[in-house]
């Protein structure tokens, strides 16, 4: 319906959600392709939040050998969040590793 409507940020928060319900289901790959299409769309919009909001996830979904990538998508939301001023710094900066 959000498609339909060209409604980007009812497109960003439900493909989230639906990469939320992939994740939990086990398939990684689907959940992170809907987190780049949510972030996609963020950075369209301009909502840096949810743009961190949807780095953070894509940082939950890479694993061995992209781990790099994990850290790389953790320091970039963080980033934001700090430029935002936002509380959610703080939980980001505890799940990076120190350099």
């Amino acid at each position: 319906l959000y498609s339909e409507l060209a409604h980007l940020e009812g497109q960003a928060d439900v493909l989230l959600t639906i990469g939320d319900i992939e994740r939990s289901l086990g398939d990684q790959g689907k959940a992170a392709a809907r987190y780049r299409r949510s972030l996609d769309l963020d950075r369209i919009l301009g909502d840096r939040y949810w743009e961190a909001m949807a780095l953070e996830r894509l940082s939950e979904v890479q694993g061995g050998p992209e781990e790099a990538t994990a850290e790389k998508y953790l320091r970039e939301a963080l980033a934001i969040l700090e430029d935002l001023r936002h509380p959610d710094a703080d939980r980001l900066r505890a799940k990076i590793k120190p350099d």
